[in-house]
């Protein structure tokens, strides 16, 4: 797992294996037509590689579960990505240009659309293409993909950097509301749920 950075606030993780498992966090972005927001803190100073770097998912292979539909915020090749899937079927991205240092980043599906901003700026948007997607019952990863997904694709997608204050709402959150997310800064978050291991949920 990713190791906490009180220097620099947040959780670090090597690049290379670190991980963090988080579960089901109440049913939360399991179904297609679930709304779900995802925002984090996230510093990287190798976002121009073409290394996966995933901040946050459900993304296949999670504990042996099964179901096809899936989603993941990450940076890859200088680009922040979201993505929404039918596994291996059909899919959604969005994605947008990011740099090295400390950003907020958000990703949020109301079910049909999705949309992607950072630092508080709409970056794009775009809507689901597919239905009849099964229910994920995989959970949340944090920091990198689950082990089964990174062994059965030769995957290396563990976050080079720091990532903190990790929120996943149940719902799609407005502009209004990332941006005063946004300009809160370090004050972070007012939540009353705390899941697991500092991932918290609303």
């Amino acid at each position: 797992g990713g190791l906490l950075n009180y220097e620099n606030r947040g959780l670090q993780f090597d690049g290379i294996d670190d991980s963090m498992r988080v579960g089901f966090l109440g049913g939360i972005g399991l179904t297609e037509s679930d709304p779900v927001s995802i925002a984090a803190w996230a510093n990287t100073s190798t976002a121009a590689t073409a290394a996966l770097q995933v901040i946050a998912g459900n993304y296949m292979g999670e504990q042996g579960g099964s179901g096809n539909f899936s989603m993941y915020l990450m940076i890859n090749n200088g680009n922040l990505v979201f993505s929404v899937d039918q596994r291996q079927l059909a899919g959604i991205s969005l994605s947008t240009p990011i740099s090295d240092g400390w950003h907020f980043v958000t990703a949020t599906y109301d079910g049909t659309a999705l949309a992607l901003y950072v630092d508080g700026e709409a970056r794009g948007s775009n809507t689901r293409n597919f239905t009849g997607a099964d229910a994920n019952t995989r959970g949340w990863t944090v920091g990198n993909f689950s082990d089964e997904t990174n062994a059965g694709h030769g995957y290396n997608s563990s976050f080079n950097g720091l990532i903190d204050e990790v929120t996943l709402f149940g719902r799609a959150l407005s502009l209004t509301e990332i941006g005063s997310i946004f300009g809160a800064g370090a004050a972070g978050i007012c939540t009353p749920t705390i899941f697991a291991n500092g991932f918290e949920g609303i």
